[in-house]
């Protein structure tokens, strides 16, 4: 079978249904979920708990839990994607969640607890960036890992870009 589709959504897959919508939450367990995302509790591991959507990246709390680390070292898991050959490149953090800040504000605490840990200890996996199909970087893969590290107080990320992208999306930065 041929994949002649590469930059498929939500959407393509599973049809307008698959819109996640926020649900209302009463302060007191946005207050509880604020918790867990700060210092998420071993207790609960591999507890089924549904995805937090945040109104804003500011309204993340920082991490109590794990120290930012004096050192990082980024892991490029891929060599290609689409039939592209994927290169690291380093990317400003908080311009990247500025092209789509919603992107970023639903996440999983057991999945961010664990891209913490893995930040503390001083390794983490390239998130993947390429063009959207409004020419603007997106992140594919590593949303967790791009608002851990802005919350640990890093500026840049180093990412894997399609090959054929990656002057198009430097220019995205200047």
């Amino acid at each position: 079978m041929t994949v002649t589709k590469c930059n498929l959504t939500i959407d393509d897959i599973f049809g307008e249904g698959a819109i996640d919508t926020q649900k209302e939450t009463s302060p007191e367990a946005r207050a509880q979920n604020f918790a867990l995302f700060s210092s998420f509790p071993d207790r609960l591991e591999r507890t089924k708990i549904e995805k937090f959507n945040f109104n804003s990246v500011q309204e993340i709390p920082i991490c109590k839990k794990y120290k930012r680390p004096t050192k990082l070292r980024f892991i490029k898991t891929d060599e290609t994607f689409c039939n592209s050959t994927l290169v690291a490149i380093s990317v400003d953090i908080d311009r990247l969640i500025a092209f789509d800040e919603k992107h970023f504000l639903s996440l999983h605490a057991e999945r961010y607890d664990k891209v913490k840990n893995a930040i503390a200890n001083g390794v983490i996996d390239m998130p993947m960036v390429y063009l959207s199909e409004d020419k603007l970087p997106h992140v594919g893969d590593g949303r967790h890992r791009i608002i851990a590290l802005h919350k640990f107080g890093f500026s840049s990320v180093e990412a894997m870009v399609p090959s054929e992208q990656v002057e198009t999306i430097k220019k995205c930065f200047l």
